[in-house]
């Protein structure tokens, strides 16, 4: 431990500063970062090891800290395999294209129901929702993440990596920032 960090003035002011989110960080970040953070957390606990009783421990260079503790190799993972990939959730962008897709479907039924025969009775005359769950589940947005919501997650993850740093779980030999 360096000088610094024994000097109890300073503990006291990282203390505050860096780890009393709860007082000093807005409550809208902590809003739009909570959630990022723990689906970070469910992820680094599906993909890698708990972090060791032993820990804090030196860890190669090259090789991945355990847990969910912030190393670039992991974030950089977590945005190609979970983030980057997939449609956004929700939002007016995700409202609109729902709305196309489903005018596009009755616009196909309008048609299959004027190609009926005459004798043919047509039940429930097409409302314009979907029929059930399962025609839901069945549509793939074609939208993808805007740039400011993937930075919303790097964001999140990045001040998760500056508390534990702050916190002194990451050690590791010549371990340099990646801001």
């Amino acid at each position: 431990m360096s000088n610094a960090i024994e000097d109890p003035r300073v503990r006291a002011a990282i203390e505050h500063y860096l780890l009393d989110l709860e007082n000093t960080q807005p409550k809208n970040t902590k809003r739009n970062y909570r959630p990022k953070q723990e689906e970070w957390k469910e992820w680094c606990q599906a993909n890698w090891p708990a972090i060791p009783d032993v820990w804090p421990a030196s860890v190669p260079q090259g090789q991945q800290l355990p847990g969910d503790l912030v190393d670039e190799g992991k974030l950089l993972l977590f945005m190609k395999e979970v983030v980057a990939s997939r449609p956004p959730k929700k939002g007016k962008r995700v409202a609109d294209e729902r709305k196309r897709h489903l005018e596009a479907r009755e616009a196909k039924r309008a048609v299959k129901r004027r190609r009926a025969p005459s004798d043919t009775i047509v039940v429930g005359g097409g409302g314009s929702e979907y029929e059930s769950d399962s025609d839901l589940e069945l549509y793939e947005s074609t939208l993808k993440l805007q740039y400011n919501t993937v930075r919303g997650y790097v964001s999140a993850i990045q001040k998760l990596y500056d508390e534990q740093k702050s916190r002194e779980s990451i050690l590791r030999p010549g371990h340099r920032e990646w801001h």
